[in-house]
């Protein structure tokens, strides 16, 4: 049965937002703070020039003068402007009315802002109408997600990217589509939450010149997506093979580590760790100078029974030392002298 491929394409990025890049320039509003309150009300949009209140999401982080001097992360959004409402979670150091809030992405978020989209030559089908996030009305239960893999650098040095390493994040709304759903432009929100996203590797940063970057559709077991030459979505060939890379970190462990179900079928020395439940035959093939072995746990050099490549069966034979087991119907043990079967 044919099996359906994964789409890919670059995206020309207008303006990118992270909490390091375009700090302050995203979301203003205006809203009435209490003193000793973590409740901002009447909440405003500022101005066309800034995205406004149907832009913030919960884990945002916000900063004002006098009431919140240091940034607060935003736990809770209600209502519309000019009358939301945000919570935040820490409380304002000072009254306000109107007062200007300035909102960032948080950790593991990202706005794109007029994101043009290229994909391969002669497909003409493809277009904004395809890129739905899994937040998005439009999503349905089982459609493909998409992954988006952006450069990185390194803490030190936030305007050099690193050459082959990439982010990868989920897209979870499509705010808008300017040029229209048969367009090529996009507004998306992005995040790395959930846990098997990867997002920036621990001794990274965001490219702070970062204007390039590729979606694809990913699997949603494993958030892999596919390999290809950069250069049929209009990009470098670097970016193609992002999603591999990614996966090398993401995928390849398990491979040795999951469970029979996802880390079968395997070749080469394994040690699994607790129950293992089989249905249906099974064959252990020995070849010369290989056995078949039941161990001691407490002792494992001490073997409880053992067959080898000849095809001989050997039970350990037990010392007095020992004691007597438990009488057992159909059991069958040794001693250095005689053999026991338990029978009725």
């Amino acid at each position: 049965m044919a099996t359906k491929q994964l789409i890919f394409g670059s995206v020309s990025i207008g303006s990118i937002f992270t909490n390091t890049i375009g700090a302050n320039q995203f979301i203003r509003l205006n809203g009435n703070t209490t003193n000793s309150s973590n409740s901002i009300t009447n909440v405003a949009d500022n101005g066309v020039n800034y995205f406004g209140v149907s832009e913030l999401r919960v884990g945002m982080e916000l900063i004002a003068a006098g009431a919140f001097p240091t940034k607060v992360t935003i736990t809770n959004i209600s209502g519309t402007s000019p009358n939301a409402t945000i919570t935040v979670d820490s409380n304002a150091q000072s009254s306000n009315s109107g007062l200007l809030l300035r909102v960032d992405p948080g950790p593991g978020q990202i706005f794109i802002e007029s994101g043009s989209m290229t994909f391969p030559a002669n497909s003409t089908d493809l277009d904004a109408s395809k890129v739905t996030g899994s937040e998005d009305a439009q999503y349905q239960a089982g459609d493909l997600l998409w992954g988006i893999a952006i450069p990185i650098a390194s803490a030190s040095a936030a305007s050099s990217q690193r050459g082959g390493q990439f982010a990868q994040f989920e897209l979870l709304n499509v705010q808008s589509r300017p040029a229209g759903v048969d367009g090529g432009e996009v507004n998306m929100y992005l995040s790395s939450s959930g846990g098997d996203m990867n997002g920036l590797p621990g001794d990274s940063v965001y490219y702070s010149a970062t204007s390039q970057c590729i979606l694809y559709q990913i699997g949603s077991a494993n958030k892999v997506g596919p390999t290809f030459l950069g250069q049929d979505a209009g990009i470098n060939n670097s970016f193609g093979f992002a999603p591999g890379q990614i996966m090398a970190a993401n995928v390849m462990d398990a491979l040795t580590s999951g469970s029979a179900g996802s880390g079968f079928p395997y070749t080469g020395s394994a040690g699994i760790s607790g129950s293992l439940d089989m249905t249906g035959s099974a064959k252990i093939l020995l070849n010369s100078n290989e056995d078949f072995l039941i161990a001691n746990a407490q002792a494992t050099s001490q073997s409880l029974f053992e067959i080898n490549e000849e095809g001989v069966a050997t039970f350990r034979a037990r010392e007095g030392a020992d004691g007597v087991p438990s009488a057992i119907v159909g059991g069958l043990y040794f001693t250095t002298s005689s053999a026991y079967i338990g029978i009725d």
